[in-house]
């Protein structure tokens, strides 16, 4: 999926690593589950990585891509 390259405090994308060597995975999150995630990481002594936000819901052109 492809995602805004700014972070935004009121995203709702988490963007997290599989294995080293292949690609992330963008992963839709509820903001419950965005809080344990946060919870999680401050626990362990993690960075807050932020959250992002799907393209699909801010590209201009839009429409253009949309496929009935």
């Amino acid at each position: 999926m492809p995602v805004d390259y700014q972070r935004v405090p009121t995203g709702n994308i988490v963007l997290s690593m599989r294995q080293q060597g292949k690609p992330g995975v963008a992963v839709y999150q509820s903001a419950q589950e965005i809080e344990t995630l946060k919870r999680q990481a401050a626990s362990r002594g993690e960075p807050w990585v932020g959250l992002f936000v799907s393209h699909f819901a801010t590209c201009p052109n839009a429409s253009k891509h949309r496929k009935r």
